[in-house]
């Protein structure tokens, strides 16, 4: 990209050759007091050239005498320095490299992924990957630590990518910086992982009503439960509590799914519960029907349930 320019009398003039995209400029606020009044801001690139050309004339027509600027100390020597031309001449001025005072920026990808609680149910990887400003010294190291359920100490990685792998169950955060070669040091920043690896419990009550003491009941059985998880705490459970199991039979039961923040579930099996709500029925044989006085009757009886 080229940024051409000159003055009003179009002797002195100027072309800035910027290698990159005008997009990628960075522009700086000074902090002095003058360019703090007068919104000054600067920049830098170090692949760019400037180039200043002059036209000397005299009398109305080009001169090749050393030109002379009373008021331009700057130009003055730049030019007794280059040397008179017949028509122009142009002095080629590197654009000023200021000293590097901007630190550089550090970004955390976690991967996988938490899901939309904030949670993962596995190991994370944590990949930290830092940059400097365009035309600045460059990364030199990055440095970090964790806290909280996996603890890591003070940890110095050279370069501008390092990773961090993160297991343990529980609450973990990271703290990370990056410094540059200029030694301008990031403010520390933070991410914080959750994991939780363990499904949710589930814990069944007592049969109501309970059974007697054959261990039967004759009616409907309720059975409350509760799901717990200690770490991202429980999410949904596939039935509201009580269980309520109906109808008849020896071996009666129901399954509860609960799953938590995490996205861990597991599903348990109530208590068997035996359920007769059906009464015996009683046959019996022997009957004649007409009988004749002190006439002995024998009847077999059957019940069945």
């Amino acid at each position: 990209m080229f940024i051409d320019g000159q003055c009003h009398c179009a002797n002195i003039a100027f072309r800035l050759d910027w290698q990159g995209e005008p997009r990628d400029i960075p522009a700086r606020a000074c902090g002095c007091t003058f360019c703090g009044k007068h919104t000054g801001v600067w920049t830098s690139n170090p692949r760019s050239r400037l180039t200043v050309t002059i036209r000397v004339e005299k009398n109305g027509a080009a001169s090749t005498e050393l030109p002379t600027f009373d008021n331009c100390a700057y130009l003055h020597a730049i030019a007794a320095a280059t040397g008179p031309a017949a028509l122009s001449f142009a002095v080629h001025v590197p654009v000023a490299h200021p000293a590097d005072i901007v630190p550089p920026m550090t970004l955390a990808a976690l991967s996988p992924q938490p899901n939309a609680a904030g949670w993962n149910n596995g190991n994370v990887s944590i990949a930290l990957t830092a940059a400097d400003e365009i035309g600045g010294s460059g990364v030199k190291q990055t440095t970090f630590s964790a806290s909280g359920a996996q603890t890591i100490s003070g940890t110095v990685v050279p370069g501008a990518a390092a990773t961090v792998a993160v297991g343990v169950e529980g609450d973990t955060t990271l703290t990370y910086f990056a410094t540059d070669n200029a030694s301008n040091q990031e403010t520390p920043a933070s991410v914080t992982v959750h994991i939780d690896k363990t499904a949710p419990f589930v814990t069944f009550g007592a049969i109501v009503p309970a059974p007697n003491t054959a261990g039967w009941n004759n009616t409907d059985v309720s059975i409350g439960f509760t799901a717990d998880d200690s770490l991202s705490g429980v999410a949904a459970v596939s039935t509201a509590s009580p269980l309520v199991l109906s109808g008849e039979g020896s071996a009666l039961s129901a399954i509860v799914t609960a799953t938590d923040r995490a996205d861990n579930s597991a599903s348990y099996r109530s208590p068997l519960v035996r359920i007769d709500r059906t009464p015996p029925t009683v046959s019996f044989v022997g009957n004649t029907g007409r009988y004749t006085i002190d006439q002995t009757v024998r009847l077999t009886c059957v019940a069945i349930s």
